[in-house]
């Protein structure tokens, strides 16, 4: 899924040509001096304008460049980065062999808002790949710096007291590329809810049968969502379809969104048949109830990262409330002043 597709002109037209490994010598494929647009998938990739990444060089990250500008048709050599670009991390020295004083930075920074522009001699790069740069804005000359890389001195590269911008490569967004749910880790709970009431009452002096037919209308609200750890390469927003068969009357299926719990709101209709026996004087409430399952299982979610692919599981719930409806009977007596109802006694 890593690859680099270079093309001989503007707008991705004319020859192209697809890499998806370093290229030491571009003349050797006829390529040489000719890439003038080029389409990044995955992994970042650095153009070089000598052989065997020599000479300057320009970063491009997954995307479309139309047109490379004052890089058009300089490209000799391609480089994919494939180290771990998560959580960069750089420590800085004022001073040559990681002498003086030292600042660690962790993100992209403007060394001119701070106290160490123009003062950095030497660098060690715990984590990730960045770019350093001699003037704000990613602007100047550019050096490029690697993961358990230690530069020593940075006169030995021509940048020393020149760096004024940090920048680290940015890694690929992540795909999900699988999702199995673990059906046999699961678990299942239930309880109930009130739907309403039917009530019916018998204010004369013999018992009598009772038999009613209602029609009940309910909204419910089905909610399912996944929790993701802190630790989650997925970002915030990053969205995959999910759908599964919890039993032969429910089915999931939706579009998993991270930092989003999913709820759809649906009516159901039911018609509830109650005969009964009212007692004299009495009055009969039946109160309706929805039983509510809520499912719990993990999901094992498959991404990919452009080096890598890693496993993680998560946790899923759903909690349903349309798979029963149950009744509750209550007889109590009634004051005989009061007008009754109008159920069909028979």
């Amino acid at each position: 899924m890593n690859k680099l597709v270079a093309y001989e002109y503007c707008d991705f037209k004319g020859l192209s040509r697809e890499f998806t490994d370093h290229v030491d010598n571009l003349l050797q494929v006829s390529f040489g001096h000719a890439i003038s647009s080029l389409e990044v998938l995955g992994q970042p990739w650095l153009a070089f304008s000598g052989l065997s990444g020599q000479g300057e060089f320009r970063l491009f990250v997954e995307g479309r460049y139309a047109d490379l500008g004052s890089f058009r048709n300089r490209t000799l050599s391609l480089k994919i980065i494939m180290e771990d670009l998560s959580e960069p991390t750089i420590t800085l020295f004022d001073a040559p062999n990681f002498m003086g004083t030292s600042q660690v930075y962790g993100q992209e920074t403007d060394l001119s808002m701070g106290d160490m522009d123009n003062r950095a001699a030497s660098h060690n790069v715990s984590r990730g790949v960045w770019c350093l740069f001699s003037l704000p804005g990613c602007a100047g000359s550019m050096l490029l710096a690697k993961a358990g890389e230690l530069l020593h001195d940075y006169s030995n590269v021509n940048f020393s007291q020149s760096l004024s911008y940090l920048r680290p490569v940015r890694p690929v967004e992540p795909v999900v590329i699988g999702v199995h749910v673990l059906w046999g880790s699961g678990s299942v709970k239930k309880s109930k809810q009130s739907a309403g009431e039917i009530c019916s009452e018998n204010p004369s002096p013999i018992a009598q049968k009772l038999s009613v037919v209602q029609s009940i209308t309910k909204e419910v609200s089905v909610t399912q969502a996944i929790s993701f750890s802190a630790f989650s390469v997925l970002t915030v927003g990053t969205r995959f379809n999910l759908c599964s068969t919890l039993s032969d009357n429910l089915t999931t299926g939706f579009m998993v969104q991270k930092g989003r719990i999913e709820a759809k709101t649906s009516t159901f209709k039911r018609q509830v048949d109650l005969p009964t026996e009212v007692p004299a004087h009495s009055k009969v409430n039946v109160s309706i109830m929805l039983d509510i399952t809520r499912y719990s299982f993990p999901v094992e979610i498959e991404v990919w990262r452009g080096s890598s692919t890693k496993i993680e599981i998560k946790s899923q719930f759903l909690q349903s409330p349309l798979l029963g409806l149950t009744t509750h009977p209550g007889i109590t007596p009634i004051n005989l002043l009061c007008a009754p109802l109008s159920p069909r006694l028979s």
